[in-house]
């Protein structure tokens, strides 16, 4: 089985549609997807399709995000979603879409990512309690769901703050895995 993860294209978001209306009950992260293309906080170049013979069984999207404090504003990315079609779910996946998310972050000099997510599943890839970072969340989520990467040394070491989404994150459930 050889998988195959590369840059989204136009042509993708039908086929991204169908796999994230099979991934979750419901369409918010269909509609999220969509808003976050309107809104130009998609970033394309960091938004993956895994692919098995032709066919689109994952997904990672990545979304500007920025962690501000008064005036002070530290751009980094969100993982907004993440999706693999459930009859290739354990199968490392997720987990190859989450370091090519990685290696293309750090090629474009991105110095972290945040994550609301499941507390055992992120912290395999590095990601830890914004916490540990004086980060803090701006949604009433437990401070072990709410995650932060450095994709370099110390890039978190003098940033603190809150992170500031846009307001489309506000109607969404928390946990998208």
């Amino acid at each position: 089985m050889q998988i195959k993860i590369k840059r989204i294209k136009k042509q993708d978001f039908q086929e991204v549609d169908m796999l994230l209306k099979i991934s979750f009950e419901k369409d918010y992260a269909v509609n999220m997807l969509h808003k976050l293309v309107e809104t130009e906080l998609l970033i394309p170049e960091l938004t993956r399709v895994a692919r098995i013979n032709n066919q689109i069984i994952g997904v990672i999207i990545a979304a500007d995000t920025e962690i501000t404090k008064g005036k002070n504003i530290h751009k980094t990315i969100s993982l907004a979603i993440i999706a693999v079609i459930p009859a290739y779910r354990g199968l490392g996946i997720g987990g190859e879409l989450i370091q090519n998310l990685f290696d293309k972050a750090r090629k474009l000099e991105h110095q972290s990512i945040v994550v609301m997510g499941d507390e055992e599943y992120y912290p395999r890839f590095g990601f830890l309690p914004t916490t540990e970072f004086n980060i803090n969340c701006p949604f009433d989520v437990p401070n072990e769901n709410f995650m932060a990467k450095e994709l370099f040394p110390d890039s978190l070491t003098k940033v603190n703050g809150k992170v500031k989404y846009h307001p489309l994150f506000n109607d969404l459930p928390y946990f998208t895995i």
